[in-house]
């Protein structure tokens, strides 16, 4: 398969090391002609290109994805905070669901065989984007696999190795370093200490250059772990030990520039110790003989780029270094040594036999899928991979294929060396090759179609059967999603690097593919659910007429427009528009037929590219578009002659690049509600506008730059039943909002500790009111019905009578049955009790006194929510009041609580002689902790990041507590 390069071009240029997020290509049986399979392959340089235009910071033109790591961070914080305190939001009742496809794999570089069975059927694996998962008997036909856990800060899992000295004790290691485009950032290294069951980061690599991608972890006899690392700059990484099992590291390779790239490391069966450079760096080969303490170089002659190592476990004398050429993406050469590297020979370098053809067996791909593996018992007996599997029984003298991914058979071709069986359609695009202890005939592999199993590897006879184990091994990366327009359970998604597929099921289901090559966006006609379109890459459309059965391509496909292209269906009219060359917008009109008319429409635009394009929903002859500058038009009679407006008098975002625009269904027709999604980092991201039908409409930013983290903002979309509420797909999940508040509009996490911390490329609403998301490393999740209650809460209040009672009053638009309010009190604001219940009644107004709350406090804090017959729940904003009258009033008031700056502290009228203040975090780290007079004052908060905290107030001798929720943006 042709891989997406970020050449050492645009790695000079400081970007390609951060351009694009979570990978995994996949690979299922399809009935799609051979001609969608591969032969479709894409542009590497336009793909750079379009993700790096939309994610770039605008400002410093390169991808900062270590933001990434502080919007989890915070995020993080937020879901704790609300754990522990009780708090609850307008989304607490949102819930997902897994909706599949289970019968495809993922890119996987990182397998383990788990020592602690000795039957040898536990493995561990992990997909790029997909977090780590384990198979309690890989040799089942349909195997079984469970996610130990999908809610790392990080799911890039790309190494994963054991302790030999105490099997409970392994390391996992994050970030994808080669290059390719759709490599995650890593974070560092995890640790379990109970078998894989728990794992935790370890402090030493969070949020450390050197640890952005660790490429092999290996831990030797004495418990000494050593981590091939590339870091995020030139002069970090390199090969890292540590001897105290992670609490610190030593970099034993690498210094200044050089060396620092480390792509393998490996531990011979005598305890020597072999480490490669080499990734877009000059390739070394470094050994050590006491322990990784010092290396020496023992490189073989030549001039390379990344090296791929294996050590012989039956001699310690036999390495095969695996190297691709300086300037090269093959290898040009497989050097071998009997002697530890004191010389080196340099064997034959094979082709393999695909698609008709020979070809250099990594195909122009060593940078990306590479690597080596020698048989556990004969140190002559080698395996190397690259687009397809060989095999060398002689030391690499002469190898045989024993893969082909196309299962192109020609025997009229002399080049063709064998008529291929299925058991030999392994995937292609190889990254690991691991046998099983001790075993020269089974082993597993690793590659962008997820994870196969062989047992007759040393059979001697005939070819070797591979049989895949990704069933239930979930970690799809899907770029777009459709929707039915009436059953809810049907729906298209376009999957990178392997087609589109079908899903039709209530719960996690398998995937048909329908169309070949890159799958990308998705349409089902909303007036006819039988009329279906699927696309490749550019402007190659495929479309349907038969439910999905069978997909034709569309008349006047061309590979005109943008990568991954934008595009939107108008149902009513048959007509798909989508994004062309500068200045253009590509309109096929009777695109269910088998004659769709294509006209390229030349629109002014500023001569740039369309990026985004949006049918409205009121008037299908009008057509949104958004651009790369950060500006939006609206095109009307798109059907016939266009009539083009600008929006934008001020470029959006900086002039970011416009990933998404939604308009508000309005039953009065009228496109006055618009949304529009920026991409970028470093920009302000969502936008709204009221008036949209005006000729210059006035644009809102809802971009608070606080609970809206600086991630890329990938699809934005009104609720369908409330013009209030917005989601949008990031970076990191699903974020939301319930109140529409500019630029002080609070945004919160939606993934609630079951949708994975994955990227979201669409989302998408189903005739169930579901939000149906194209996650890109998890496949396709569904949230519950979103829609509002049809009881709503209108009104809240908490009033002191005589310092004796709260009087609780609320108000609700409606009267309706079955549902219940629930009266909850604080005296924190955090933790809070359940004080009172009742069910509704045929009123629209209720009430209820407290008298029974603790006078100890100076403000009593209450919230209600109501519960419909669904168990969907509505909870009011917070109520405080405050005791009057009262002998002791340690703190009178705290302002203002949401922040940049200083709180000002207004102290009350108690003997208090200081006042001890703590600002605490939801995971109870004290960031601040100092002691003042008491008196009226002022407390600096802009020293500390953005987030949630805890002001906690004591008198000197902890008899008077305040507790103050502020907020830092």
């Amino acid at each position: 398969m042709k891989r997406k390069l970020l050449n050492p071009t645009w790695l000079a240029m400081g970007i390609a090391i951060m351009i694009l997020s979570s990978g995994a290509a996949i690979f299922i049986p399809h009935s799609a002609k051979d001609s969608d399979r591969e032969n479709e392959t894409d542009e590497p340089m336009e793909a750079i290109k379009q993700e790096f235009s939309k994610t770039r910071d605008p400002q410093l033109n390169v991808v900062p994805r270590e933001r990434l790591i502080k919007a989890l961070n915070y995020y993080g914080q937020q879901e704790l905070l609300q754990k522990t305190s009780k708090t609850t939001s307008t989304f607490s009742s949102i819930s997902w669901l897994e909706r599949g496809p289970n019968n495809v794999g993922g890119r996987t570089r990182a397998i383990l065989w788990d020592a602690n069975d000795a039957t040898g059927k536990t493995v561990f694996a992990a997909g790029v984007g997909g977090g780590l998962w384990k198979c309690s008997d890989i040799t089942a036909t349909v195997p079984v696999w469970s996610v130990v856990n999908d809610q790392f800060s990080n799911l890039a899992i790309t190494a994963i190795a054991q302790d030999p000295s105490n099997a409970q004790t392994m390391y996992f290691g994050t970030g994808e370093g080669y290059g390719n485009l759709d490599a995650i950032r890593g974070n560092g290294i995890w640790k379990s200490t109970n078998g894989g069951a728990t794992w935790s980061q370890l402090s030493s690599t969070n949020n450390v250059s050197d640890f952005a991608y660790v490429q092999k972890i290996v831990v030797n006899s004495s418990g000494v772990v050593f981590a091939a690392c590339r870091g995020t700059f030139s002069n970090t990484g390199g090969l890292q030990r540590s001897s105290n099992g992670g609490t610190s590291w030593t970099r034993v390779i690498g210094s200044g520039s050089t060396d620092m790239a480390i792509s393998d490391v490996e531990i011979a069966a005598n305890g020597d110790i072999y480490a490669a450079t080499g990734i877009w760096t000059t390739g070394k080969v470094f050994k050590s003989t006491n322990g990784g303490t010092s290396f020496s170089n023992v490189s073989p002659s030549g001039s390379y780029w990344r090296i791929e190592l294996a050590t012989a476990p039956s001699n310690s004398s036999v390495v095969y270094a695996i190297c691709q050429g300086n300037g090269s993406n093959n290898v040009s050469a497989i050097q071998y040594t009997s002697n530890g590297g004191t010389s080196w020979t340099s064997q034959t370098l094979p082709t393999i036999y695909d698609q008709g053809s020979n070809s250099p067996y990594t195909r122009g791909q060593a940078w990306y899928d590479l690597l080596c593996a020698v048989d556990p018992n004969n140190a002559s007996t080698v395996y190397i991979g690259g687009v397809d599997l060989l095999k060398s029984t002689n030391n690499g003298t002469s190898w045989t294929q024993i893969t082909n991914w196309s299962l192109y058979n020609d025997p009229s071709n002399p080049l063709s060396p064998f008529p291929w069986g299925a058991s030999q359609n392994n995937h292609a695009d190889h990254h690991a090759f691991i046998f099983k202890p001790g075993s020269s005939s089974t082993a597993l592999n690793g590659n962008d179609g997820g994870i196969f199993y062989s047992t007759d590897l040393n059979s001697g006879t005939g070819l070797p059967n591979w049989a895949s184990k990704s069933s239930s091994y979930n970690v799809t990366q899907y770029y777009a999603c459709a929707t039915h327009p009436t059953n809810a359970n049907f729906f298209l998604a376009g999957a990178q690097d392997n087609g589109s597929h079908r899903l039709n099921s209530p719960s996690i289901t398998s995937g048909t593919m329908v169309s070949g090559g890159d799958g990308a966006f998705c349409f089902i006609s909303s007036s006819n659910g039988n009329n279906q379109i699927t696309s490749y890459t550019n402007n190659n459309y495929y479309y349907s007429t038969n439910g999905g059965t069978s997909f034709s391509g569309v008349n006047g496909s061309d590979n005109s427009g943008r990568f991954i292209n934008p595009s939107d269906l108008d149902g009513t009219n048959n007509i798909l528009y989508t994004a062309g060359a500068t200045n253009t917008l590509v309109r096929f009109a009777s695109v269910f037929s088998g004659s769709a008319n294509r006209t390229d429409l030349t629109v002014s635009i500023g001569s740039t590219q369309i990026s985004a394009v949006k049918v409205s929903p009121n008037n299908a002859t009008t057509v949104y578009v958004g651009t790369d500058d950060g500006n939006v038009y609206r095109i009307a009679n798109a059907n016939a002659t266009p009539t083009v407006t600008q929006l934008t008098s001020t470029a959006l975002g900086s002039g970011g690049y416009v990933s998404s625009i939604d308009v508000k269904k309005r039953t009065t027709n009228t496109d006055d509600s618009i949304l529009v999604a920026l991409s970028n980092y470093g920009i302000n991201s969502v936008y709204y506008c009221a008036n949209g039908t005006v000729a210059s409409p006035t644009w809102v930013d809802i971009d608070d730059n606080s609970t809206l983290q600086d991630v890329p903002v990938r699809w934005a979309i009104w609720s369908p039943v409330s013009s209030k509420i917005i989601f949008l797909g990031t970076e990191i999940g699903v974020l939301g909002t319930g109140t529409i508040n500019g630029n002080s509009t609070v945004w919160t996490l939606l993934n609630n500790g079951i949708l994975p911390n994955v990227r979201v490329d669409m989302i998408k609403v189903n005739s169930a009111n579901q939000l149906v998301l194209a996650t890109h490393g998890r496949g396709l999740w569904t949230s519950n019905d979103v829609s509002p209650l049809s009881m709503q809460l209108l009104a809240f209040h908490a009033t002191l009578t005589n310092n004796e009672s709260v009087l609780l009053d609320w108000t609700v638009n409606q009267s309706q049955q079955n549902t219940s309010f629930t009266l909850e009190r604080s005296y924190d604001a955090m933790a809070f009790d359940k004080i009172y219940s009742q069910t509704s009644n045929n009123n629209l107004t209720y009430q209820f006194s407290d008298h029974d709350f603790s006078k100890a406090h100076d403000r009593i804090f209450y919230r209600l929510y109501l519960t419909d017959a669904k168990g969907e729940k509505q909870y009011s904003d917070i109520q405080s009041v405050i005791l009057q009258n009262r002998a002791n009033v340690f703190i009178e008031k705290v302002y203002p609580t949401v922040t940049q700056g200083k709180v000002s502290i207004k102290r009350g009228n108690t003997s208090a002689v200081t006042m001890h203040i703590k600002l605490i975090d939801a995971l109870g780290k004290v960031y601040a902790d100092e002691v003042m007079p008491y008196q009226d004052t002022e407390f600096d908060l802009s020293r500390f990041p953005a987030g949630t905290y805890l002001l906690y107030i004591t008198d000197e001798i902890n008899s008077y507590k305040s507790f103050n929720r502020v907020i830092i943006r």
